[in-house]
């Protein structure tokens, strides 16, 4: 059996994974795993927001200040948690991360709240790119230069993840002479 993992942890000083390296990028299916996890979340957290409002119904002023504190927790939760630890709680179970193709890290706050702009705003339809792209990119990741990796291959089954390298070549005659396992 092919063991990728040798291929996928030279990492360079900083922490950034090298422009040459070949990686694994995640399958359509974690990625909508990860995507159930989270919708999951925001409806815990939306059940939570109307117990808060009931108990603490006792002026329409508290009503506000609950409603806005979870329109702001709801419409930050990703991009926050994409830029300062790479990914979602629902991309963690996954064992999936967001990184910044042009550096191979995490992608910064600006690029995370436009990814995710970008992803409100097109919905499903955002993903439907991943079915027909090489690298499972959805509109959002390729919008903001940003892709979706495997993050501990350790712990990845060989149908969860295609290998390629992390910088597109941009002629698919080099790609495909990578000779890569699928």
């Amino acid at each position: 059996m092919y063991a990728p993992c040798k291929l996928l942890v030279q990492i360079d000083t900083i922490g950034g994974i090298l422009e040459s390296e070949v990686v694994a990028f995640s399958r359509s299916h974690l990625r909508l795993r990860a995507a159930q996890i989270d919708f999951a979340l925001f409806f815990a957290l939306l059940a939570l927001t109307g117990l808060a409002l009931d108990v603490l119904s006792t002026s329409n002023a508290t009503n506000h200040y609950v409603l806005v504190g979870f329109l702001i927790v709801a419409g930050f939760y990703e991009p926050i948690m994409v830029a300062f630890r790479g990914a979602t709680i629902g991309h963690q179970l996954a064992n999936i991360h967001v990184v910044s193709v042009r550096t191979g890290r995490k992608v910064n706050i600006l690029t995370a709240i436009f990814r995710f702009l970008i992803k409100s705003l097109l919905g499903w339809f955002s993903y439907l790119s991943m079915f027909i792209s090489r690298r499972n990119e959805a509109v959002h990741d390729g919008m903001t230069r940003s892709c979706v990796l495997i993050k501990d291959l350790s712990k990845a089954n060989t149908n969860q993840y295609t290998l390629g390298p992390l910088m597109p070549t941009f002629d698919s005659r080099q790609d495909n002479n990578l000779n890569l396992p699928h």
